[in-house]
């Protein structure tokens, strides 16, 4: 419970009792979060079962918030809000800290589709948005982390990639205004979150509260944002085809879906950049042979079923020669601009002497799953299943795709090493995914590595990998980080990029002076 016995009182009458909570049972349900062992939140002792947080609140306006953020302010108690959750990084890290949970906080405010912009509040989902947009013939960024997570956090608060990041860019760059609580409490709001304004020229506030990848709820709280919206080539409702957990959608007559294997990632920098000069993907992805065989390809519904596809394609001797992949999605609005899109495609097809992926194993039904899961419905818990001891490592945002790519054999090493050791599960030592946005050769990476979370030898191994991954990076001079690092990674990231890390520590500074909002994933655990 929190300290003040004042300030819970104060805090339980701004919300309501059935709002309000310090009892063990719910706070513990938030106190241990998805990846905490691997993130170091957790010392061995208190790895699975440490309560932290002293009580949860969920407000229901911006004038609540407002209001509790205050209280914090003046009885001197940490927070953080989160919104979907899903991770470590929602958890405030200090004792007896408030746990702000967005949920209530649940509207679509506004769907304009003449000027291209939708304003929602913080526990609307990718999901939720994108099935009433499709209905205006328009659509929205969906992020790679799932359709059920939150638009407004990646938008204002974390980074905000997806696998249509060609053509609906990075989420980040789609924020159109916003609604910010401060960490003193004042309520500061630009953009089209208020009706009938657009904005004016000047500065701009997104450099100060997102900076390279978000603030991670350290800046105070965002009730509202304003997202750009962008145009949809597909029908208003789609076709369901299977049942769940593998169900798929019916391909449009529009779209067209190539899955290809390339020679080596050079060869997939090369397809992507001719891709992107021509301007026909609608999706551009590059995914890693296990996350095809979790998924789509092998229709599993347990690690069991995924260790059976990936012996059929063993067998079959596809693993070494399907690594360096690409999926390509083209959509159209007429005929004639399909069978430009498709001629293209063929050209840059026999460029790049790309090959058929997985020949035998791409089926209808495997392309109708791997259509729902890109276009709509992208679900993270196969990409989970493996194990909760699941965490990105090596690179980031903002660099070019060949960038990336010359650090795919160097990584291949670096992890084989460690699945050798028995410390990462074997994924063909490859688990590289990464993606272009807004038509250009600017990417998004990351390398995913699982182990298991309950046995703490394996999780500090684990961190060691990532430790060594982030150095290969730096090395490399690919300058980045997994999403999931935080404090002395990003440090040394910031050196080569400006020093950077010291504005946040001032900006942090200047904004929250009394050092309240949660700052662990922003600055690093015990970092001012």
């Amino acid at each position: 419970m929190l300290k003040s016995r004042e300030a819970s009182k104060i805090l339980e009458n701004v919300v309501g009792k059935d709002n309000f909570s310090e009892d063990p049972a719910v706070v513990s349900s938030y106190s241990v979060q998805y990846s905490s062992e691997v993130l170091g939140f957790y010392s061995k002792e208190e790895m699975l079962d440490k309560i932290r947080i002293g009580a949860v609140i969920m407000p229901g306006s911006t004038e609540e918030v407002q209001t509790i953020i205050r209280v914090c302010n003046k009885y001197k108690i940490s927070y953080k809000a989160f919104s979907t959750g899903l991770g470590a990084w929602g958890t405030p890290r200090r004792e007896n800290a408030l746990q702000i949970d967005m949920r209530r906080m649940n509207r679509i405010i506004k769907m304009d589709e003449k000027n291209m912009y939708a304003v929602v509040e913080p526990y609307v989902s990718h999901l939720e948005l994108q099935a009433e947009l499709f209905k205006r013939g328009v659509t929205h960024h969906l992020i790679g982390c799932g359709s059920q997570t939150s638009i407004l956090a990646s938008a204002t608060s974390m980074q905000g990639t997806g696998h249509s990041s060609v053509t609906t860019a990075y989420q980040g760059r789609n924020v159109l205004g916003e609604e910010w609580v401060t960490p003193t409490g004042e309520i500061v709001r630009w953009g089209l979150v208020e009706e009938g304004k657009a904005g004016h020229p000047g500065p701009g506030l997104r450099g100060i509260y997102r900076g390279r990848a978000g603030a991670y709820g350290a800046l105070g709280v965002f009730t509202k944002v304003a997202v750009k919206l962008y145009p949809w080539p597909g029908p208003t409702e789609l076709e369901i085809t299977g049942k769940n957990p593998t169900r798929g959608y019916k391909i449009p007559y529009n779209f067209r879906i190539y899955f290809l294997t390339l020679s080596s990632p050079e060869k997939v920098a090369d397809a992507t950049y001719k891709l992107a000069d021509e301007e026909i993907g609608y999706h551009i992805w590059y995914y890693p042979l296990f996350i095809h065989t979790q998924r789509w390809v092998g229709e599993a519904k347990s690690n069991d079923d995924q260790y059976d596809t990936w012996k059929k394609i063993e067998a079959a001797g596809l693993i070494e020669k399907s690594m360096d992949t690409l999926v390509v999605i083209i959509a159209a609005y007429s005929e004639k601009e399909l069978n430009y899109k498709e001629k293209v495609m063929r050209d840059i097809i026999e460029e790049t002497a790309a090959t058929e992926f997985l020949p035998g194993f791409i089926t209808k039904d495997v392309m109708e799953r791997f259509f729902a899961a890109a276009i709509v419905s992208h679900k993270p818990c196969t990409e989970f299943r493996s194990g909760s001891g699941e965490t990105g490592g090596g690179w980031s945002q903002f660099l070019s795709v060949d960038a990336f790519m010359k650090g795919k054999r160097p990584f291949r090493e670096l992890f084989r090493k460690y699945v050798e050791k028995g410390v990462l599960n074997d994924y063909g030592y490859d688990t590289f995914w990464s993606g272009p946005e807004d038509q250009k050769a600017m990417a998004h990476a990351e390398y995913v590595s699982h182990t298991n979370p309950r046995n703490r030898g394996l999780v500090e191994e684990h961190m060691k990998f990532q430790k060594e991954a982030n150095e290969l990076a730096l090395k490399l001079r690919i300058l980045g980080t997994g999403f999931r690092a935080a404090g002395e990674t990003e440090k040394n990231l910031s050196k080569y990029l400006g020093n950077y890390f010291n504005y946040k520590r001032k900006i942090k500074m200047v904004l929250d002076p009394n050092d309240l909002s949660d700052s662990s994933m922003y600055l690093g655990i015990g970092e001012k």
